[in-house]
């Protein structure tokens, strides 16, 4: 895919809000889609591991407008895990690559203080790698 189905704006339009949880998971996303270069909106599937409740689910959203991965199409999968255990694994179907993204405790830490601008500009502006520890699988 040469660019995301949706670009971040359009992300917040359809999530109804900027928030820094829509934004980590519009970055993983991207990240996933730069990595692993998925030819269509099929070829790419994604596991996210996130506690099942808001906020940490409105990355979901933010995946799904940067990848393509949506819940009608059944390529992305979502398990329940601890805040300390937040990840998001991208599949190439085509060739097998597998990243992970692993999202770093002390921004989840920075991120549930409160302020949600702050927040979300906070996450916006960070580089990948302070925000997520990268793990490619051949």
């Amino acid at each position: 895919m040469t660019s995301p189905p949706l670009t971040l704006e359009e992300a917040i339009k359809l999530h109804g809000h900027k928030g820094p949880w829509l934004i980590l998971g519009y970055r993983a996303g991207l990240r996933a889609c730069e990595v692993l270069n998925p030819k269509g909106y099929h070829s790419l599937h994604c596991v996210a591991y996130i506690p099942l409740k808001i906020p940490y689910t409105c990355s979901l959203d933010g995946i799904q407008a940067s990848t393509g991965c949506t819940l009608g199409k059944l390529n992305i999968e979502i398990h329940r895990a601890d805040v300390k255990d937040i990840r998001f694994i991208f599949i190439n179907k085509e060739n097998g690559k597998k990243l992970e993204l692993r999202l770093n405790y002390d921004i989840v830490k920075e991120v549930i203080k409160g302020d949600m601008i702050k927040a979300s500009k906070f996450v916006e502006e960070r580089p990948l790698w302070e925000l997520f520890k990268e793990r490619l699988y051949d």
